[in-house]
């Protein structure tokens, strides 16, 4: 199974993996950012320990270009809480969902690329207002991508998981996370989830005629 992992800063605490950090993959790509504190140094030196392969400087809205990823597919590609930075004021402005907008969109067209054929790209991200407009979902459709399933995200499942701000004055400090949920897309379903899909929205339709009537 091979792991794309995409993070600001790394950490031990901030680590969110689908395993324990001792049963990583042999093979791993690992996105960060090595500008917060001396701990981050000891703990990519650990993942090398561990064979895990660790890049800097990735650009998510670009990476299918990198010279080196394209030449691999991922079983996994993991963004934790992205955020497009602020350029505005608040995170309820238009403008500025549409900046996080674009980073989703861009993210997923360029990890699209780099997907194996049963591949899954995860994105975990907060639920709440104002984070819900950002209609990850819709996105992912536009973009050429199924939802399989949307999980939600609890903490306490990753015990040691502290998620940390990636820019700005307040960056390496945590977030509160509230309610979010880990959204996993596939370029393709299989028959049986197609059929079965197919199924529900011909029967929903059939109800929403009935009660026309």
């Amino acid at each position: 199974m091979t792991y794309f992992l995409l993070e600001k800063a790394i950490s031990h605490s901030q680590l969110h993996w689908p395993l324990p950090l001792d049963q990583l993959p042999t093979w791993l790509r690992l996105l960060s950012t090595p500008k917060y504190s001396s701990t981050i140094e000891t703990t990519l030196e650990e993942l090398e320990e561990m064979d895990c392969e660790v890049m800097h400087g990735v650009n998510v809205m670009t990476m299918d270009q990198h010279p080196l990823l394209p030449q691999n597919f991922f079983d996994r590609i993991i963004f934790n809480f992205p955020h497009a930075g602020f350029q505005y004021s608040k995170e309820h402005e238009p403008n500025q969902i549409k900046l996080h907008q674009n980073l989703v969109r861009r993210f997923m067209r360029n990890a699209k690329k780099l997907l194996a054929e049963n591949g899954e790209i995860h994105i975990t991200h907060k639920t709440s207002h104002p984070y819900s407009e950002w209609k990850i979902e819709e996105i992912g459709e536009e973009e050429g991508l199924y939802l399989k399933e949307e999980v939600e995200f609890d903490k306490c499942d990753y015990p040691g998981y502290v998620n940390k701000k990636g820019s700005g004055p307040n960056s390496n400090k945590t977030f509160p996370v509230g309610a979010s949920s880990t959204f996993k897309f596939v370029k393709t379903l299989s028959k049986k989830e197609m059929n079965r899909r197919l199924a529900l929205s011909t029967s929903l339709a059939s109800e929403f005629t009935q009660l026309q009537v």
